[in-house]
């Protein structure tokens, strides 16, 4: 199986994740349609959709002039907090556009509909987490997100539809907006201002950006993993606290980090994932070690900062 000249559907082309995809898919010489909530033109003669999954009718235009082959559903409303003021409009992006692509792929005869998913699904399950636990969302976010596993399972097991679940752990990279920690952490120090943390005991999984973009297309070109939900992560957690020492040392700012900020109520001190299935049926592992990794994306904020 090969992508060269395949037809192929990402939504949320324009993100941080999908953006590397879409680099990734240009190498292999796919034929990009990408759907963008945002008006833009991209080069590389890249078809741009500017629409909102939650939408049916645009989604059905959408399917019908591009007759994917494969698609990466990565578009969604990311929104990590408990607010649950926030429910309608998440589930009105997340589950429902997930349900409106779905429908609007029924009897076209494409081969594989990846959908990304989060960790955030097993809440405080016990580390490392597993593919067969039972899911425990904890925010509206990571409540949509589990949701829309589950008709997408729905829709693989009444119609035998392609379609694989990859359960995303904490991505980072260039590219990455500076409201998450690792690029906060980064163009903080590399603006020589104070950043304010906790002990940093905490132990989180994060995996390359790029890294994540392979297991994407290998999880679009594996038939064993069709009807799977897989873990993408590293299984090696690192502590917050390594992270910024390890950032703080590459941009020579130790003095900037202050531990004093108190940790959150019912703070989640493990959060790691099990490689296993990933390695067993993708024959995917990440490439990209954390040093190596933040490297990368530290000489990214230094030009583009």
């Amino acid at each position: 199986m090969s992508l060269k000249g395949a037809p192929v559907l990402v939504t949320g082309g324009t993100g941080f994740i999908g953006s590397h995809l879409v680099e990734y898919l240009l190498k292999e010489g796919a034929n990009i349609s990408i759907i963008s909530k945002e008006r833009i033109k991209l080069e590389n003669n890249i078809n741009v959709f500017t629409g909102n999954l939650s939408d049916p009718e645009f989604t059905n235009r959408v399917v019908k002039e591009v007759k994917p082959r494969k698609i990466f559903h990565l578009g969604a409303f990311v929104n990590p907090s408990r607010d649950f003021g926030m429910l309608n409009k998440i589930y009105k992006n997340n589950f429902y556009g997930t349900v409106n692509l779905l429908q609007s792929l029924l009897g076209t005869s494409y081969e594989s509909f990846v959908f990304t998913s989060t960790a955030e699904v097993y809440g405080n399950n016990k580390v490392p987490f597993k593919e067969d636990m039972q899911l425990n969302p904890l925010s509206p976010y990571s409540l949509s997100k589990a949701s829309a596993e589950m008709i997408c399972n729905m829709f693989y097991q009444i119609y035998k539809n392609p379609i694989i679940i990859l359960r995303l752990f904490l991505v980072y990279g260039p590219g990455q907006k500076p409201d998450r920690f690792v690029p906060q952490l980064i163009t903080t120090l590399l603006n020589n201002k104070k950043f304010v943390m906790t002990k940093g005991e905490q132990k989180r999984d994060f995996v390359f950006v790029e890294d994540v973009a392979e297991a994407l297309i290998k999880a679009s070109l594996s038939r064993e993993a069709q009807g799977q939900t897989i873990n993408i992560c590293t299984g090696k957690p690192n502590s917050i606290k390594e992270i910024a020492d390890n950032v703080s040392d590459m941009i020579n700012a130790k003095n900037l980090i202050d531990y004093s900020k108190p940790y959150r109520e019912n703070e989640q001190w493990d959060y790691y994932g099990d490689l296993g299935k990933a390695r067993k049926i993708l024959r995917w592992e990440p490439r990209t070690n954390i040093e190596d990794g933040l490297k990368k994306t530290i000489d990214w904020y230094k030009k583009h900062i």
